[in-house]
């Protein structure tokens, strides 16, 4: 588990402009925490598009393994019960909430949740395909 805020960087192969996240605060098999300030790269109408608060999400999912364990691609494939309450504005800070809720290889399912201050901004069900590693039988 991350026990100070570590670069989104050690998590995901995402670099600016997809690079949602400005730091990981948590991260653990179980659980993931993550924030990023929404910027005008997601927010070119002033409002972080839909596909922004997802793929913040996502990228938070990808901080869910066990220490040690190195990084292995995901690929999203689904979503479940995603509900979008509203699109946080350029310049609010976004907390990425991601628990691990199943772990049936090569499928992962999570929960996430998206909050601007106290206010749930989206919430839902997340699966993800993890290729088993290289050489893997």
């Amino acid at each position: 588990m991350t026990a100070a805020p570590s670069p989104p960087e050690a998590y995901v192969p995402h670099r600016t402009p997809i690079l949602c996240l400005d730091a990981v605060l948590l991260a653990s098999e179980a659980e993931a925490v993550a924030e990023g300030t929404v910027t005008a790269d997601h927010a070119p109408d002033g409002a972080l598009w839909e596909g922004g608060l997802i793929e913040g999400l996502a990228q938070t999912a990808a901080a869910l393994r066990p220490a040690g364990q190195a990084p292995r691609p995901a690929f999203l494939v689904g979503l479940s019960d995603l509900e979008i309450v509203r699109r946080p504005a350029l310049g609010e800070r976004v907390r990425y909430r991601v628990t691990l809720e199943r772990r049936s290889d090569p499928l992962v399912l999570v929960r996430g949740e998206a909050r601007c201050a106290d206010e749930v901004v989206a919430a839902g069900g997340l699966k993800f395909f993890v290729p088993p590693p290289a050489g893997a039988p």
